[in-house]
């Protein structure tokens, strides 16, 4: 079962296309300070309730944007590959595999891979992304299989996509259906744009 995901002070595009999708709907609203989505209709008390269900919501951590990038582990995505010094990072051809806790920075362009999250129960990452786009044909561009928690964070000003094309098919016991996907706690934050694009299967 796919766990809640919060999101928090983050510019986030999803977009869901194919041939088999027919109409749609679209929905424009403004943003506070915290990047919630809230109506300029609401009333004193609703505002205030609102702002209190926003705290319940949201932990100090899954407001905190920052890291430090001396202490962060960088991956650099190469096309059809990707590189990184650290021994908690395990690449395999075009999947990229985290398996210990901490602040990861994945910049550059990953072609049909995966970075897949796969750390111990006790473990909380957070993935930085830092100009960085990732595209899966058959399967989702980020797969958090294991942690405690995974932040999913965007860097300052940066512009990010995380698309999946085609037919999802399987890899593992689990259902993947999205270009992100959570077996875990999983909160989307920071101070740039992320893109993230589903390309619906043809009947």
């Amino acid at each position: 079962m796919k766990k809640l995901i919060a999101i928090s002070a983050l510019t986030l595009c999803l977009v869901l296309t194919g041939c088999n999708m027919s109409g749609g709907a679209s929905q424009s609203s403004s943003e506070n300070s915290n990047g919630m989505a809230e109506s300029s209709s609401l009333t004193n008390a609703e505002s205030a309730s609102a702002k209190s269900s926003d705290s319940d919501m949201f932990t100090d951590r899954d407001r905190e944007i920052g890291y430090d990038e001396n202490e962060s582990v960088k991956i650099t995505l190469n096309g059809d590959s990707a590189q990184s010094s650290d021994n908690s990072v395990s690449i395999s051809g075009s999947t990229v595999t985290i398996k210990s806790e901490g602040t990861y920075i994945l910049s550059g362009q990953l072609n049909n891979g995966m970075v897949c999250v796969e750390a111990q129960d006790a473990d909380k990452i957070q993935l930085v992304l830092d100009n960085a786009n990732i595209t899966n044909s058959s399967s989702a561009a980020i797969y958090v299989k294991t942690a405690d928690k995974v932040f999913i964070t965007t860097a300052k000003d940066s512009q990010n996509t995380l698309s999946s094309k085609g037919e999802f098919k399987a890899i593992d016991e689990n259902n993947i259906d999205s270009a992100v996907f959570s077996k875990e706690d999983l909160t989307l934050n920071g101070a740039g744009t992320l893109n993230i694009t589903v390309t619906a299967a043809t009947e």
